[in-house]
């Protein structure tokens, strides 16, 4: 198991809505104050950020973070996830068994989240994306412990 706590963050519907991508008009506008609760999470808890957004196949999301005013860290095996899956709760269990994190938020709007792993998810709406309230909860989950049957893949984790 990593010695790392993990943020799984998605963009579209966290990081940015389709109003702010329109009204910015760009498909890569990242809103800054939701960067910036980004930055609320990471830095007191130490956690490292993994990219589960569809916005992981551009090679540039990375540097489009950042320039968006994130100032943590990736983790250090990669910074993003794996191919698609047939279910987005599919690619965030797979997630967990490639990283294996000692604790773990998924930031993601998708409501589809294996009934296991739902005390580490928190929902946005996508239509206003991350909130000052949703820090707290990401701070909350990244404080549990997993329980052990979350790095065992996607047929014990919907069980």
């Amino acid at each position: 198991m990593s010695c790392h706590a993990v943020v799984f963050v998605d963009f579209d519907g966290v990081l940015t809505t389709d109003k702010d991508k329109l009204r910015m008009g760009s498909q890569t506008y990242l809103h800054p104050a939701q960067v910036g609760m980004l930055n609320d999470i990471v830095d007191p808890s130490g956690a490292v950020v993994v990219v589960s957004s569809t916005w992981r196949f551009d090679s540039n999301t990375p540097q489009i973070l950042r320039a968006a005013g994130f100032t943590g860290a990736f983790h250090p095996d990669g910074w993003r996830t794996g191919p698609y899956r047939d279910s987005r709760g599919d690619e965030l269990v797979e997630a967990l068994r490639v990283f294996r994190p000692a604790r773990f938020v998924f930031l993601d709007d998708d409501p589809s989240v294996p009934p296991m792993l739902k005390a580490h998810h928190v929902q946005p709406d996508p239509s206003k994306g991350l909130g000052p309230l949703h820090v707290d909860d990401a701070l909350f989950a990244l404080s549990l412990t997993p329980d052990p049957r979350c790095y065992h893949g996607v047929a014990t984790a919907v069980d």
